[in-house]
């Protein structure tokens, strides 16, 4: 498989896209289907399989100097040296209050309770008004 991902790269003088698999896998038939490549590699496993296949071949030389930088470029590393895996993920939201007042929110863990007290505030200082 990554032999014919090397033949498509030297084709194309760079690391094919997406796109450019699923023409190639209509194309031709003996190529693979883009989605064996999407099912079994992420892009950056991907170039760093075909790097780790390409590297001690000296007849792929040329896929080494296209795909190199793009390893490189991939390398998963945060500005303040600390692991990506270090980060995570949370919520924003948007809440409608008064007329013409908005809360605007973040949170890492989605505090779904929070936001319905803060919209109750508002719901009684209206009724309230």
């Amino acid at each position: 498989m990554l032999e014919k991902l090397v033949a498509l790269t030297r084709e194309q003088g760079r690391l094919p896209t997406s796109r450019a698999l699923v023409t190639k896998a209509h194309n031709d038939p003996e190529f693979p289907s883009h989605t064996v490549f999407q099912r079994r590699w992420t892009k950056s496993e991907l170039v760093g399989n075909l790097l780790a296949y390409c590297r001690d071949k000296p007849e792929y030389a040329d896929i080494v100097m296209l795909v190199e930088p793009l390893a490189e470029a991939r390398a998963p590393t945060a500005e303040d040296g600390s692991s990506t895996k270090d980060q995570s993920y949370g919520f924003v939201y948007l809440v409608k209050g008064h007329p013409g007042e908005f809360k605007i929110g973040r949170d890492q863990f989605g505090r779904p309770a929070a936001i319905r007290a803060w919209s109750d505030r508002v719901g009684q200082a209206r009724a309230g008004a």
